[in-house]
């Protein structure tokens, strides 16, 4: 099986062109401007504080990953300038409290932004979860798409706050969120075929987690 390609970031700002595999940040704050068409397996943060994606024109991020283990405040901030595509699916296993910002920019014409947010909390940790779609002034046929959503215990905590920012009347923008708890007939079922909660809970999160976008 072929080795997937792992690069260390040290600096604070890298220029990645057609890159695919997993990054690994080292830096407080890093930002990372791309070029061309970029698949980004796994971010793998190392003390970071805040991160950016500055996606040149005409450059296209993929993005699916699973984080954990996030530093107790973290923003993300992406801007997208013309002709890109960002198309980001992030989830979310809480493991300690979480105050987390995401800040897109559509800085251009002809971008097409889709953010997809997950959160599992099964902790006594708050979780946090603060969004931002700008579409700046004179700004041509722009699409920003955004879903968020929580998977939580009866007694944890998920909040999340999202805002639309546009000023260009030349634009689909579209944002939700919702959150659920556990659903207690289904751990039920799982405990009657010899499953323990804690197991069944594990299997109901990876369930929530890897389920698919409908189309």
């Amino acid at each position: 099986m072929e080795k997937e390609n792992t690069l260390k970031i040290d600096e604070r700002e890298i220029t990645l062109k057609n890159f695919q595999g997993n990054l690994q940040i080292a830096s407080a704050s890093c930002l990372v401007h791309l070029v061309g068409e970029n698949k980004i397996k796994h971010v793998v943060l190392l003390q970071t504080e805040s991160l950016t994606f500055d996606l040149q024109d005409q450059s296209k991020l993929q993005l699916e990953d699973l984080w954990e283990n996030l530093p107790n405040k973290f923003e993300v901030t992406i801007y997208s300038h013309n002709h890109t595509e960002l198309d980001w699916s992030l989830a979310i296993n809480l493991q300690n409290p979480l105050e987390m910002s995401i800040i897109n920019n559509l800085c251009g014409n002809q971008n097409h932004n889709k953010l997809r947010i997950k959160v599992v909390n099964d902790t006594d940790f708050s979780c946090q979860i603060k969004t931002i779609g700008h579409i700046q002034k004179q700004t041509q046929e722009n699409v920003f798409l955004e879903e968020l959503k929580g998977l939580a215990s009866k007694t944890t905590n998920i909040t999340f706050l999202p805002q639309l920012i546009v000023d260009s009347d030349s634009v689909t923008a579209n944002h939700n969120a919702t959150i659920k708890c556990f659903d207690e007939e289904e751990l039920f079922y799982l405990q009657c075929k010899g499953i323990t909660k804690p197991e069944a809970k594990k299997l109901l999160k990876e369930g929530f987690i890897n389920r698919k976008r409908k189309p």
